[in-house]
């Protein structure tokens, strides 16, 4: 859908408009951008050059729900007709006054609009066009909203590295969160290591703060579509679990090119999660379906990967060090493993250390 031309055509075609356009303007960016397939070229480059800045519709536009339909009674029909944009600019659009149009999105003075236009010949909106126009508009900004969580998601899973994680969340150059999935959020709730306030991301780790504010600067600078790749370990500040965090830049080619994107927002960084417990949740669930483990010998096993000898894992699995050692031998049976280096080694190369 990069080329909205065809589905705008779709929509006029099926209200029975003479034309039918998406509007985006932000005047913080000082940004107007209109694709609107039946109207002359050089009337639409002239509103996006010029009189976007002077629409008398457009304040109040900004200020109406996405979803709520309106016309030109609502948004002040005498001030249009009487207003230089009517006179000096729309009268020679080649399109009529009248029209219907809704908002798909809102964010403070910025909107995106929909608009559906009447001939200048048949200068009216009529009962059929209002019921129609009202029964796509809710398919539209659920389409809208559908395509930009899909490609923020396709952006995270294609810059991620693959391994099994708890959560994907994107964020903007001002740490604004553009997405976080089931898991994310998910994770946000068990966890007190960070979380979203007034939809902003916050660690309350410094070292994670750190790493995301590097990451922002390198998605300033950095022209490539990923920048450097940040690791951080971040205790969670009740119980013994823990956050793995991996934070990446994204350069200015992971930048959107369709017609929404200075709206819904850039990506400026992508933070994936890794919950300790649920990690060795799924890595004792390998163990126990390749090698037929018991929970206590997978459990074992991966507090022995840890290094710190026999002991130490028997201690923090609860059980004692001869019960160690017995569970130790099935997991050598059972995985063909002769010592503790190849048992190490074989779990490296699973992924699961």
């Amino acid at each position: 859908m990069d080329d909205w031309s065809s589905t705008l055509s779709g929509v006029a075609d099926f209200c029975g408009g003479a034309n039918a356009a998406l509007v985006l303007s932000d005047p913080r960016l000082e940004l107007s951008r209109v694709t609107t397939p039946r109207a002359d070229p050089s009337v639409v480059e002239d509103y996006g050059q010029y009189w976007w800045q002077h629409d008398p519709t457009a304040q109040r536009t900004a200020r109406i729900a996405p979803g709520v339909i309106t016309d030109l009674d609502h948004t002040g029909r005498e001030r249009f007709l009487a207003s230089r944009f009517h006179n000096e600019y729309w009268a020679r659009s080649g399109l009529g006054a009248h029209r219907l149009a809704s908002n798909v999105f809102t964010d403070g003075v910025a909107f995106g609009s929909l608009v559906l236009q009447a001939a200048p010949d048949r200068d009216e909106i009529t009962t059929e066009m209002r019921e129609r126009f009202g029964a796509l508009v809710p398919h539209l900004i659920r389409a809208i909203e559908a395509r930009r969580r899909m490609e923020y998601l396709s952006l995270a899973l294609r810059t991620g590295t693959g391994q099994a994680r708890d959560g994907i969340i994107l964020v903007d150059g001002a740490k604004r969160v553009l997405l976080a999935d089931d898991e994310a959020l998910s994770t946000l709730g068990e966890s007190d290591a960070l979380d979203i306030h007034d939809n902003t991301l916050r660690f309350f780790d410094p070292r994670a703060s750190l790493a995301l504010e590097a990451a922002l600067a390198d998605s300033r600078t950095s022209e490539a579509p990923e920048a450097e790749r940040r690791d951080c370990i971040i205790p969670c500040r009740h119980g013994p679990a823990h956050l793995n965090v991996e934070i990446v830049g994204l350069g200015r080619a992971a930048a959107r090119a369709d017609l929404f994107a200075p709206l819904f927002g850039r990506p400026a960084a992508i933070v994936t999660l890794r919950h300790s417990e649920r990690q060795r949740e799924r890595a004792m669930d390998r163990l126990s379906a390749q090698f037929g483990l018991t929970a206590a010998e997978a459990r074992l096993a991966l507090e022995v990967a840890r290094g710190d000898g026999r002991e130490a894992a028997a201690r923090r699995c609860s059980i004692s060090l001869n019960t160690a050692r017995t569970h130790l031998m099935r997991v050598f049976e059972k995985t063909g493993a002769r010592r503790q280096a190849e048992l190490l080694r074989l779990l490296n190369e699973m992924g699961i250390i």
